[in-house]
């Protein structure tokens, strides 16, 4: 139990360092109100003064700063030194109403919200390199309700302009996402399992972009130009691109398989996660139809470029995303040190900001290891996460 609460808390630090660093010193404002408004009727409670507030303000800021070298100490102040200016605001009692239910792409559905248009079937020639996945033709979305797809019955989803979800979770979405896995080819719809239970998929996801826009974009010198703008040719110059494994190991990858499971960032949510599926010709495509923009260290379509080398050097398939997240099952991981170092190279440029990306010769180490790490990449599973 102690070991998941600290995978919990250091995936929320990296995906909220800065929010948490906010809230810190919003939190007495929040306190305040709070306090006041419990007794604000019977007259029980006493209001705080115009000093105590401000004085709780200016103490978690200052304990904020002093915390997180990231925190916006300049901008915090001007706001502390506003609100004090004012004063508390108390709440009023607001009785609470139940939230009607809604289906997976709420946001699209919204009266008003004007949809993106659905992807329309592409047609693509495989890579030279072989891939585990393909599609000659990328699948057109199927109609909401329980429809069959390949021969698959759905759950109760929703067909959300750039892609399908279920409108709920799904208590088993890892044999779900393998089945459909299995007649991808035909389909040209690729699984991919939403692994975030605060918010749908089309909070993030709800853009409409030209895979072939990547085409035309190269990895090594997308991860070079990442590795100098991030410091790290500081310490060492890129040490190039890692070497691919055999052809029969890197497409016998099992992207929703055990391996996987296990070392995922969470556990499943009850009810399980949300499945999507992504109009596609190959997986690493996903980014490049959703744009979800995840980070500002890559493009949706530069983030796909990188993801289309893995894929044909070592066989790494997309599977499960979350609003800063993306994670990867792999068939043929680099077997030799050397190789190993320099894929680790490729993925601290990739996510300068993860989890242990410094400190290379671990990473290395890690990415030879076929051991289950919950929520840390290993031989047969990459996980990736950037700041919010």
């Amino acid at each position: 139990m102690l070991r998941n609460a600290r995978i919990q808390l250091r995936r929320f630090w990296r995906v909220h360092r800065l929010r948490l660093a906010i809230g810190l010193a919003v939190l007495p404002v929040l306190a305040a109100m709070a306090h006041s408004a419990i007794g604000a009727d019977d007259g029980h409670q006493p209001r705080i003064t115009r000093g105590e507030y401000c004085r709780a303000l200016e103490s978690a800021t200052r304990d904020a700063a002093a915390r997180y070298s990231s925190f916006p100490r300049a901008a915090s102040e001007a706001s502390v030194k506003e609100a004090c200016s004012r004063g508390p605001v108390y709440a009023q009692d607001v009785e609470a109403k139940r939230i009607a239910a809604s289906p997976g792409c709420h946001l699209l559905l919204m009266p008003g919200t004007r949809r993106p248009p659905r992807p329309r079937p592409r047609i693509a020639s495989p890579p030279r390199q072989r891939i585990p996945f393909f599609a000659r033709r990328s699948g057109s979305l199927p109609p909401s309700g329980t429809p069959v797809v390949g021969g698959v019955r759905l759950p109760e989803g929703s067909r959300c302009a750039p892609f399908w979800s279920t409108d709920a979770g799904v208590e088993d979405a890892w044999g779900l996402a393998r089945r459909l896995t299995a007649v991808f080819p035909k389909t040209g719809l690729w699984p991919v399992v939403w692994e975030w239970e605060s918010e749908e998929p089309d909070s993030y996801a709800n853009g409409h972009g030209d895979p072939a826009r990547a085409d035309r974009l190269d990895a090594g010198t997308l991860l070079r130009r990442s590795w100098k703008a991030n410091g790290f040719a500081r310490e060492r110059p890129f040490p190039g691109m890692a070497t691919a494994e055999a052809r029969a190991q890197r497409l016998g990858v099992d992207p929703f398989g055990e391996i996987v499971q296990a070392s995922l960032l969470d556990a499943p949510p009850p009810g399980g996660w949300i499945v999507m599926l992504v109009p596609v010709n190959r997986p690493a495509d996903v980014y490049s139809v959703l744009r979800p923009q995840l980070t500002e260290f890559f493009g949706d379509y530069e983030l796909t470029a990188v993801l289309r080398s893995w894929e044909e050097r070592f066989g790494a398939v997309v599977t499960a995303l979350s609003p800063s997240t993306v994670e990867l099952a792999v068939g043929a991981p680099p077997r030799d040190g050397k190789q190993a170092r320099r894929l680790a190279a490729e993925q601290a440029a990739f996510a300068p900001e993860d989890d242990g990306t410094r400190d290379l010769g671990a990473l290395a180490r890690r990415l030879r290891s076929s051991r289950v790490l919950r929520g840390l990449s290993s031989a047969y599973y990459w996980a990736f996460g950037w700041p919010d």
